[in-house]
């Protein structure tokens, strides 16, 4: 067998080709048309696990957010999570000019890590009525 080494942006584009080549081949066994949409659900990806789905596929859109698609005969679904930061007293930047010379805008760091908040929200792809 031989290696193959796979650098810059050729990588994560045939990664990228697989996942969708996955989305597809879900898509063909639901039979999706053009008119089909997400309809959101109030369920968390681990119930959908739990009812059946399976992790097709992750889509990165950036650190922050990422997409599970998940199927199971018949159906499709997707979550996306997107992590931000938790503040409790948000910081609003100085109104302009009104630093002194030498004065920067910054946060008091007070030696904890900062906290997190993950949203997730799921939907599944759904044939509007006609």
């Amino acid at each position: 067998m031989i290696g193959v080494a796979v650098s810059g942006w050729i990588g994560p584009a045939l990664a990228l080709g697989a996942s969708l080549a996955q989305i597809h081949a879900a898509a063909a066994e639901t039979d999706i048309t053009g008119g089909d949409q997400w309809q959101q659900i109030d369920k968390t990806m681990s119930e959908l696990v739990g009812e059946g789905y399976e992790l097709v596929s992750v889509v990165a859109q950036s650190s922050q957010t990422r997409t599970y698609f998940l199927r199971k005969p018949g159906k499709v679904a997707k979550c996306t999570e997107a992590t931000a930061l938790a503040l409790e007293n948000p910081l609003s930047p100085p109104v302009p000019n009104t630093l002194t010379k030498g004065q920067s805008y910054g946060v008091i760091n007070s030696g904890e890590p900062p906290k997190t908040r993950v949203d997730t929200q799921c939907a599944e792809l759904v044939r509007p009525q006609r």
